[in-house]
């Protein structure tokens, strides 16, 4: 049976919103940049956009199960450290009501919007430690890559509970 490496896309680095920002950046860049005759304008307004608009967050399980590594990936190049499965062997999903607020006009008036959010971690035995896999939006794709993962990993599924150690005085 040949298996292939899991890889699963987390999240972008910057949501949505950062990867408008990042191509208003590059426009902002090009502009100023023919504009002015300035090329630092471009390199600078550029950079900062290229940066929001093609970084994000992503969860590769090797071939063999036995590894794997969250990874910043920007432009195409992964980097990330790999672990072994065995430290991170339970997997949990939060689910957690995000909240983006947004200042606007001569009031600066408050407006916000809650969305539920699915965020699906690794976790070592103690808890304290946890590795992204995913955030989603989607309940049932949260549940469907939880069992999935389970299978393929052979890790169990728990509620996320840190043990707690008293402090000695």
């Amino acid at each position: 049976m040949n298996k292939d490496k899991i890889n699963i896309y987390a999240t972008k680095a910057n949501a949505s919103s950062g990867i408008f920002i990042g191509f208003v950046f590059i426009i902002l860049g090009f502009v100023f940049g023919i504009l002015t005759m300035n090329p630092i304008g471009l390199i600078v307004f550029g950079g900062i956009g290229a940066y929001y608009a093609f970084s994000s967050y992503g969860f590769e399980v090797n071939k063999e199960r036995t590894h794997f590594r969250e990874y910043f990936n920007y432009l195409g190049l992964k980097r990330g450290k790999w672990r072994l499965v065995s430290e991170m062997p339970f997997i949990t999903v939060f689910h957690i009501g995000q909240t983006e607020s947004v200042y606007g006009g001569r009031t600066m008036l408050e407006t916000s919007a809650t969305e539920k959010v699915f965020k699906i971690y690794l976790l070592s035995p103690s808890h304290r430690e946890r590795a992204l896999v995913k955030i989603t939006q989607n309940e049932k794709e949260a549940q469907e890559l939880t069992e999935h993962l389970i299978e393929e990993l052979k890790i169990e599924y728990t509620k996320f509970q840190p043990k707690r150690f008293s402090r000695k005085r």
